[in-house]
């Protein structure tokens, strides 16, 4: 049951970011020169996982920190597992994304 409305949330999100991201005209309008015609097919897997490993260390970290300064008895333990497991997580995925962007466009 879990599983499957991870599925159903993860198509709800893919669906109304397809069509906002399908709006590229804004985009263009906005950042005009900043934006590449296509992404940068010479940035490496090794950058986007370390990109991805600072913005888990980032948001992971924020959480756990948070956690940390309001919550009593929060265990330190658990901040460290936890915010290693959501950089490497984070990494992982950005890699992965890198992948299937180089493979299938």
């Amino acid at each position: 049951m879990f599983g499957l409305g991870c599925v159903k949330k993860a198509s709800s999100l893919l669906v109304c970011d397809g069509i906002w991201l399908g709006r590229r005209s804004f985009y263009r309008d906005q950042l005009g020169s900043l934006m590449l015609p296509s992404p940068n097919p010479a940035a490496s897997i090794a950058t986007a996982f370390l990109h991805g490993a600072i913005l888990g260390l980032a948001a992971y970290g924020t959480h756990d920190i948070t956690n940390l300064a309001t919550l009593r008895n929060w265990p330190l333990a658990m901040s460290l597992v936890d915010v290693t497991w959501g950089t490497l997580l984070t990494a992982l995925t950005a890699a992965g994304q890198y992948l299937a962007v180089r493979f299938f466009g």
